[in-house]
């Protein structure tokens, strides 16, 4: 699963220091390459993730996520653009604002 398929969750998992539940989003593209396409797929998946987290149906599918703070860890490889950045930092603060934390991480082999 990736990027590509915005109504599935790609993983999910719990970090083991935080005790957090962990939604990972794969982002194999780079930005560099259609960056508008890139956002809109983003916006689209991280829109799903976020539906999946306050509807409930997270705990419903993984019920070891009940009472944990929920974390969407985006994987992507090598560093965003200026747009991927400007994205990231509103998608950030939108998701911060809902109570759940957005980070990213780095694709290794990409």
């Amino acid at each position: 699963m990736t990027i590509l398929e915005a109504d599935k969750v790609d993983f999910i998992g719990v970090d083991r220091e935080s005790g957090k539940v962990v939604l990972t989003i794969s982002d194999h593209l780079h930005w560099n390459e259609d960056p508008d396409r890139h956002e809109a797929l983003l916006r689209t998946k991280i829109a799903s993730y976020r539906a999946f987290i306050e509807s409930g149906n997270l705990v419903t599918a993984y019920p070891d996520a009940e009472h944990r703070d929920p974390v969407i860890n985006l994987m992507s490889p090598g560093r965003f653009n200026t747009q991927g950045r400007a994205v990231y930092e509103e998608l950030h603060k939108e998701l911060k604002e809902a109570g759940i934390e957005l980070r990213k991480g780095l694709l290794e082999n990409y």
